[in-house]
């Protein structure tokens, strides 16, 4: 990214940008994290937030982007669909977005998108219902779908996208990328109304995270390791390092964090916080469901939102070697 030269950070900024945001992208902010200064001479942190014709059923040639039946309603619902259920914050983001801005907020970085917007391409199957594409994505109900994937993006503190791609251009298989197929239809295009329409409204409230006090369950309704994959239950022996982030929605004050955890063998630590700064490491009880309290965190005045953060670590472990640990999480109280 480039700026004024008077910001912090100069006129070139470094962003730590990564398509599908998860481990890869977690391990390189907790390296830098651990190496001096390092993490901060990034500007940001940056994703991809696309999204697809829903339910995105599975990547390739059966991926809903690529059936050839779809109507003009099948893509508009799909795509709807989508927005509302990775994007929206009233709903609580999904999947990678959720850890992108719950791992970005831990480490102090600005989210920001480095591409985004509406994904229909096939790159397998020559006829991918093109046509009904070409026409949802000049539907004036596309205008509302865009409209509101941008505004839950800004609700959700990512305060840049970099539209994919916001001009024209030829549509096809390949994807309705553009925001008009030529520039006879530019600037009246529906999706073109929807970038307007957000341009010119307000900058929503952020709001993101589960509203306090709560009970969290690590396994559901965290941002970390087994996040949306189905998993139902306590998280059971973790890999050293291995993190749950939870983000609470919570503007200041102090935050009380008690876990009810156990570990089969004495000497396992677990280390809760909600920045980098203010972690603090308790020893786990050598005993099947103890609860123990950790100390109340202060947030700071201006968050909008904050993140608890977990993080299991082995004693005398090697941070970059996968070891298991005896620790079992049962549950995660917030007050």
């Amino acid at each position: 990214m480039f700026g004024a030269d008077e910001v912090p950070n100069g006129r070139v900024r470094p962003v730590l940008a990564g398509q599908v945001m998860g481990t890869p992208q977690l391990v390189g902010m907790q390296y830098l994290a651990g190496r001096g200064g390092a993490l901060a001479q990034l500007h940001a942190a940056a994703n991809a937030p696309y999204f697809a014709i829903w339910p995105a059923i599975s990547a390739g040639r059966t991926s809903k982007n690529c059936w050839s039946n779809l109507t003009v309603d099948d893509v508009i619902t799909g795509l709807t669909q989508s927005v509302s259920l990775r994007f929206d914050p009233a709903a609580g983001p999904k999947g990678d977005h959720k850890q992108f801005l719950a791992f970005s907020r831990f480490f102090g970085l600005p989210a920001v998108s480095y591409e985004g917007g509406p994904d229909t391409s096939c790159f397998f199957v020559h006829d991918s219902s093109t046509a009904a594409k070409d026409a949802a994505n000049l539907d004036p109900r596309i205008t509302d779908v865009v409209a509101d994937y941008l505004s839950h993006l800004a609700a959700m503190g990512q305060y840049q996208l970099s539209y994919f791609t916001c001009c024209t251009g030829p549509w096809s298989m390949f994807g309705q990328w553009t925001l008009a197929p030529n520039a006879t239809l530019f600037q009246t295009a529906a999706k073109t109304v929807a970038v307007k329409r957000a341009l010119a409204a307000p900058m929503p409230q952020q709001a993101f995270g589960t509203p306090l006090p709560a009970t969290l369950d690590p396994t559901r309704d965290s941002a970390g390791q087994l996040a949306d994959q189905g998993v139902i239950g306590p998280w059971r022996r973790p890999g050293a390092n291995h993190t749950l982030f939870f983000p609470l929605q919570r503007t200041t004050g102090t935050v009380s964090v008690r876990l009810n955890v156990s570990s089969d063998t004495a000497g396992t630590t677990i280390r809760v916080g909600t920045s980098l700064a203010d972690s603090a490491d308790v020893a786990i009880p050598a005993t099947a469901g103890s609860s123990i309290l950790t100390p109340a965190v202060r947030l700071p005045a201006t968050a909008s939102y904050t993140v608890v953060r977990l993080l299991v670590q082995m004693p005398d472990s090697d941070p970059w070697v996968a070891q298991s640990s005896n620790a079992t999480v049962w549950a995660v109280q917030v007050e």
